[in-house]
């Protein structure tokens, strides 16, 4: 039954100001079954290195070591995972309603002391442990049980752990404690299970987030569970995977010949070829100086890639979205993929691009002002996948209605999510950044409810408080490069990329985004606008025809006649559950489901 609760007064005038489909709504989302599990039955170096990229080797078994290896092989982004899924379990069980937090899957008293400890994970293999997060306001201990033993495999305070007090490969670059990722625990170490993989907490803290990566494996592979006591194997490539880590692209570059293009002059509103290369190869690394070196030519520039015999741009965003909004507030930035040294005017680019026939790279300035480019780029020596996926890069830019669900992306086709940078910029609201507590879900293979349920923006980061007192911060993988408050505006720039945690999909995703907490919005009498820009990472390849596709998800509008039909633009609802704020009076909502926008339906609603 389609279910609209009219909560506040908002004068039409106020509806109209708004535009086709922008009337103020709050969502509310389907439940996740997830029963209760039983108790377990018994900032960056850059010393120059010459350090090799780590290469995954023939394996009949997935270990540690092979996770390990394939963690610093960036050529694994670019080939299908057809018998892999990645999934997300975190405190946002919506079967249990709304709450994102002290949601957790049963309590149980272990050890007959009278300590209770909380479930956060029970799942069964094989499959491999690739991220946990946690915020830093809680205390307590960690369990970790594999395949159904008596004792924990890990056990350690919650602090210990993250801090690599507990064994000595936990402190390692995988691992962070809230001293560097700020207010947030974080764990890229992999943590693989054959048969079954349980994680509780004896914490007592309120307001417990948790959010747990599994990459769910087809029952046929082979796994080995992980072990506390690593092989020669599983050390020799965690030591390789932290040299790798450890240095940014310009120091593992160094030592390599690069291809040279000529410095080239770009008139204002003009447009260049940087590059035409053949295939078949792989773009391993590209390095661009740009001059002038500013915010608004960083802007201005528009990147365009072509590969092969794909008409539209792959690549399609200017530099300053490509290279996460410049962090120009800082001299310098960096990560594993991209990074900006600002008084050298450099950029590079540290992302696989493979291509069979050619790769076409174009720079178009639209500014008022020339630019001088020089290109440098280096060609990966190994044999390129016989069917590459390519990398998709598509920036999006809206004022957006705090409170509502708002589609990100929407890709239909083969590929691998790999990444997300935003800059949202709002008025002041109470609390500040409230837009953060907004929570992402993604829709694999076309799957009723998300594999993938957030917490809040600022824990897809990898953070926690909204960035409290922090201006900025990177790592190789995450980080938020401003955060500003002002009497008229508060914004952040924040971005992610991910390893073993990147989201495979077969036939299709959909990712969806609350712009501030939807629930805790309904209190609020105002109307508040975000302007977000966010920039999407994903290697693929098209769909040649419509997939199947079941998501519970319809964009929708609303106005005062029978007539009318959502957009691509639209905000969304889940399973037909909405609340608006509307006048008295009679209204109609129209809405289709995502993938089939001429299914419209009318429902005429009225508010008293």
């Amino acid at each position: 039954m389609f279910k609209i609760q009219p909560i506040m007064l908002l004068s039409k005038s106020a509806l109209r100001s708004m535009g086709k489909g922008k009337f103020f709504a709050i969502l509310f989302f389907a439940a996740i079954s997830c029963g209760p599990p039983p108790p377990p039955q018994s900032s960056v170096s850059s010393a120059p290195s010459n350090t090799p990229t780590p290469k995954i080797a023939a394996s009949k078994q997935y270990d540690t070591a092979y996770f390990l290896k394939r963690m610093g092989d960036l050529r694994e982004f670019a080939r299908p995972h057809p018998n892999e899924k990645m999934i997300l379990r975190s405190s946002h069980n919506s079967q249990n309603g709304p709450d994102d937090a002290d949601v957790f899957l049963g309590a149980y008293k272990l050890d007959g002391d009278g300590v209770e400890w909380k479930a956060l994970l029970d799942e069964k293999g094989p499959g491999c442990i690739t991220r946990l997060w946690l915020p830093s306001h809680v205390k307590g201990r960690l369990r970790i049980y594999f395949d159904n033993e008596a004792k924990p495999s890990i056990e350690a305070p919650i602090s210990d752990f993250f801090a690599g007090k507990y064994k000595e490969h936990f402190k390692k670059m995988l691992v962070f404690d809230p001293e560097v990722t700020p207010y947030g625990y974080i764990s890229y170490f992999p943590l693989p299970f054959e048969k079954q993989c349980a994680i509780f907490t004896d914490s007592q803290d309120s307001n417990f987030r948790y959010q747990i990566n599994v990459l769910k494996l087809d029952s046929s592979v082979k796994t080995v569970t992980f072990t506390n006591e690593l092989d020669s194997s599983a050390r020799n490539a965690l030591a390789n995977l932290d040299k790798f880590m450890e240095q940014f692209a310009f120091s593992h570059f160094a030592g390599k010949p690069l291809s040279e293009m000529p410095s080239l002059k770009i008139p204002p509103k003009n447009r260049k070829m940087l590059i035409n290369l053949p295939g078949p190869a792989a773009l391993d690394y590209f390095l661009l100086h740009l001059s002038p070196f500013t915010d608004e030519m960083l802007r201005g520039l528009q990147m365009k890639v072509y590969w092969d015999d794909i008409l539209e741009p792959a690549i399609e965003c200017s530099l300053y979205d490509f290279f996460c909004h410049g962090g120009l507030n800082l001299d310098g930035w960096n990560s594993l993929f991209l990074g900006i040294f600002k008084s050298e005017g450099k950029c590079f680019c540290q992302f696989y691009m493979p291509f069979k026939q050619k790769a076409q790279f174009f720079l178009e300035n639209n500014t008022e002002q020339e630019a001088t480019v020089s290109f440098s780029y280096h060609i990966d020596p190994e044999k390129t996948p016989d069917d590459p996926l390519y990398l998709f890069v598509r920036t999006h830019r809206r004022d957006l209605i705090m409170g509502y669900l708002y589609p990100f992306l929407e890709v239909e086709g083969v590929g691998n999510f790999v990444g997300m940078n935003i800059q949202a910029l709002s008025s002041p609201t109470d609390p500040p950044y409230f837009y953060l507590e907004g929570d992402e879900y993604f829709y694999v293979d076309g799957e009723n409810e998300p594999a993938w349920s957030g917490t809040g923006l600022d824990n897809y980061f990898n953070s926690s408080q909204h960035f409290a007192n922090v201006n900025y911060f990177f790592t190789p993988t995450h980080g938020c490069l401003s955060k500003q408050f002002a009497e008229k505006q508060s914004s952040t720039n924040c971005f992610r990329f991910h390893l073993l945690d990147y989201i495979p999909f077969q036939t299709s995703l959909m990712l969806v985004e609350e712009v501030g907490c939807p629930f805790q919005y309904s209190n609020v009498a105002t109307i508040d606008m975000v302007n977000y820009e966010w920039t999407c990472y994903w290697y693929g390849k098209q769909a040649a025809a419509k997939v199947p596709r079941n998501e519970e998800l319809f964009y929708f509008s609303v106005n005062e006649t029978p007539e009318g039909s959502p957009t691509p633009d639209s905000p969304i609802m889940v399973n037909r559950q909405v609340r608006l704020r509307l006048p008295r009076g009679k209204w109609w909502v129209h809405f289709a489901p995502i993938y089939n926008l001429s299914d419209v339906q009318h429902q005429e609603v009225e508010s008293k």
